[in-house]
């Protein structure tokens, strides 16, 4: 699921992921991005956001795909995909990769720093030079957290000269099949 304002298939990260996670094996599945929401109010907007992603989670658990179920997720997306995942343990994902997840209120930001680090399923937290100020900033505090609570499952790479070029889409594409490979998967 890409970040808000961002095509699927634009060559700036999707359209690789498209092209290439399937020549190595995989299926995909996609998710539109979340519809913007009106209102001014940060946990309402949230709130709204995580309803329309276990709405479109549900409807794709209908599908009956085969294999695990992975996640990648970008942006402001990838913040709610997290703090829904921390309210409902049942949603079925082997694991989710997070490319410069924020949120946009300061205090649900603090929040998913712990939310990021605390999940029950392997975690890769990838963050670019391209990313909104607040996941790269945030980086050092998730990092801490993640070894003060002895979680072997949360990854980070930050990727500081990556910028979404079409020039640097396979070394992006190498870290998240590298990761995926190194679980198994």
């Amino acid at each position: 699921m890409p970040a808000q304002q961002r095509h699927l298939l634009s060559p700036q990260l999707w359209g690789y992921l498209f092209k290439h996670l399937p020549a190595s094996g995989w299926n995909i599945l996609a998710l539109p991005e979340l519809q913007q929401q009106s209102t001014v109010d940060a946990a309402t907007a949230l709130a709204a956001d995580k309803v329309q992603l276990a709405a479109r989670w549900q409807a794709l658990q209908q599908l009956t795909p085969s294999g695990p179920l992975i996640i990648i997720v970008q942006g402001e997306a990838a913040g709610a995909w997290h703090a829904l995942m921390m309210e409902q343990d049942e949603l079925n994902i082997a694991a989710i990769v997070s490319i410069g997840a924020y949120l946009k209120d300061p205090a649900q930001q603090r929040q998913l720093q712990q939310q990021m680090t605390n999940l029950r399923v392997p975690v890769l937290d990838l963050l670019t030079g391209a990313d909104h100020l607040w996941s790269v900033s945030d980086s050092q505090r998730r990092q801490q957290l993640a070894r003060t609570q002895y979680n072997p499952l949360y990854r980070q790479r930050y990727l500081p000269e990556m910028h979404y070029h079409s020039s640097q889409q396979e070394w992006l594409f190498k870290e998240i099949y590298g990761w995926l490979s190194s679980l198994g998967f």
